[in-house]
């Protein structure tokens, strides 16, 4: 009578292991190697346009080009870990409306990128900056807290490369206001 209660009881947990609901699953490889098409070390760079919006920040308007550079380590099929560069820079004209000048703003941060299906990624990070504001008295630079946030679609995937369009705000919080830079980039990833 034991035997046959205990055989009827492991036939029962079996088929229960076989009727897992997938989260489960999903959630018991949360830690394995991740699977599908971001395995390796992600190096992406994207460049592009950007217009930047400076609140309570003199003369800090104006529209030019941005740059970003990503190492990625992907931590799960839908998840990627980066360390990236960014830097934006506008031309906007000095005070004697004569002379075309140059401000930069450059950004280190730490932040993730999700992708909720296999070409769509949102990305987020957060590090410190400077922005460098030049005019006819010179250089001055504003240190702060940066924040990025941005979006992209992968649009085409060839071996080991992925080509993408992506947009993203970088933002500069510092003691004289705000910096937003929004940005339009074609990116490469390598993978």
């Amino acid at each position: 009578m034991r035997l046959a209660l205990a055989l009827l009881l492991s036939l029962s947990g079996a088929a229960h292991a076989d009727d897992a609901e997938p989260a489960v699953t999903h959630a018991g490889e949360a830690n394995l190697d991740p699977k599908g098409s971001r395995t390796n070390i992600q190096l992406t760079g994207a460049l592009g346009g950007a217009v930047s919006l400076g609140f309570s920040m003199t003369d800090a308007n104006g529209s030019g080009g941005a740059l970003s550079l990503r190492l990625g380590e992907p931590m799960s099929p839908e998840w990627v870990l980066n360390l990236e560069v960014a830097t934006v820079g506008q031309l906007h004209r000095a005070i004697d409306h004569m002379t075309l000048e140059v401000d930069q703003s450059t950004a280190l941060l730490v932040g993730a990128s999700y992708y909720p299906s296999d070409s769509l990624f949102v990305r987020f990070g957060l590090g410190g900056g400077n922005y460098i504001k030049r005019d006819l008295m010179g250089e001055h630079h504003f240190g702060g807290v940066d924040s990025i946030f941005g979006a992209g679609l992968e649009v085409i995937k060839v071996k080991h490369f992925v080509f993408d369009v992506e947009i993203w705000n970088l933002s500069l919080l510092n003691r004289d206001g705000l910096l937003s830079s929004s940005t339009f980039c074609i990116g490469a990833t390598i993978n």
